[in-house]
């Protein structure tokens, strides 16, 4: 699989494609729609950019992916039938944002290999979510963090997350008053 950007076909996150074999085929359910688009601010090259820095934050914990090609992976999967991706997520909150005429998801929220939510991601984007649209939550962990002594939150997921749900609630107090 190859994932495009403008004209250029970037090469496929390593390791994704042995991490989503598992995800069959069958019948298509949709997410709640997003709930923004692209800011305006970032219509133009520095949101390129900003994307373009996503892909590179998130390639090592299997980089982005476009929500239509996740929502294929999970038709025809055991089970898929009875309920829809969302639902059987537990209706988990997601980073999804819009860029480019597509909604993108980072593929670290997910258990490597499923199609099911890693709970500390969840746990984090719940933290943020009231206070973060899906932009800013995506960028928020592609980003150094200063409460982190400047590492990415991405990178610091499976080793240190009980450090990542402060700073996560400290950014939170800071951007919500």
């Amino acid at each position: 699989m190859q994932y495009t950007h403008h004209a250029q076909t970037l090469p496929d996150p390593a390791g994704a494609p042995a991490r989503w074999a598992a995800a069959g085929r069958g019948e298509e359910r949709h997410w709640p729609p997003v709930r923004q688009t692209m800011p305006a601010w970032l219509a133009n090259s520095a949101g390129d950019r900003l994307f373009v820095d996503m892909l590179h934050a998130f390639r090592p914990t299997g980089g982005l992916a476009r929500e239509s090609e996740l929502l294929a992976r999970w038709r025809g999967r055991p089970g898929a039938g009875a309920l829809g991706w969302h639902e059987a997520l537990g209706g988990e909150p997601l980073i999804r944002f819009d860029w480019g005429e597509a909604v993108w998801l980072p593929l670290f929220q997910f258990v490597p290999g499923e199609l099911a939510m890693h709970p500390v991601a969840a746990q984090i984007v719940a933290e943020l979510q009231p206070s973060y649209d899906g932009w800013s939550l995506a960028n928020w962990f592609a980003q150094p963090n200063t409460w982190l002594g400047d590492q990415r939150p991405v990178d610091m997921l499976a080793d240190h997350p009980a450090r990542l749900l402060e700073a996560a609630r400290v950014d939170r107090f800071i951007v919500a008053g």
